[in-house]
């Protein structure tokens, strides 16, 4: 499937998804890509410092690994190319104009969001009206 460029045509299909799990935010000082926990990962960088990686709250936990806030991830639908422009920001505005926090992660096909926990469902219905009303714009 061809990755989409054009930012309407993003945000009209972004078709957030709410990942069941909680999510959390863990470094490894020193740590390298084989030092990862098996199961639960989400996402990981290699920075100078060590390992920083998001893996599922429960994975952590079992882990006996240190993190400060859960978090919930959305995660776009749409096959967004990376080489489109604007979408991050288009989400983050929103995001922020409703006061919700809001770190993205980008894969080779897909956007995810991770927005703190108490504010999961309340970002899922924002990210759900801005396609609405990228798909209103387009049929006025």
């Amino acid at each position: 499937m061809k990755s989409e460029v054009s930012l309407t045509t993003l945000l009209e299909n972004i078709a957030p998804k709410l990942l069941p799990d909680d999510y959390v935010f863990c470094h490894l000082r020193g740590a390298r890509f084989d030092s990862l926990p098996g199961d639960g990962c989400l996402a990981a960088i290699q920075e100078d410092e060590g390992l920083s990686f998001v893996l599922s709250k429960a994975a952590a936990d079992r882990e006996g690994l240190s993190y400060q806030g859960t978090f919930r991830c959305l995660s776009l639908q749409v096959y967004s190319s990376l080489h489109a422009v604007g979408l991050t920001a288009a989400l983050t505005k929103e995001l922020t104009d409703h006061g919700i926090s809001a770190n993205m992660i980008a894969g080779t096909l897909h956007d995810h969001v991770l927005v703190p926990s108490a504010d999961g469902d309340r970002a899922l219905h924002v990210l759900q009206s801005l396609s609405l009303t990228a798909d209103e714009r387009n049929s006025v």
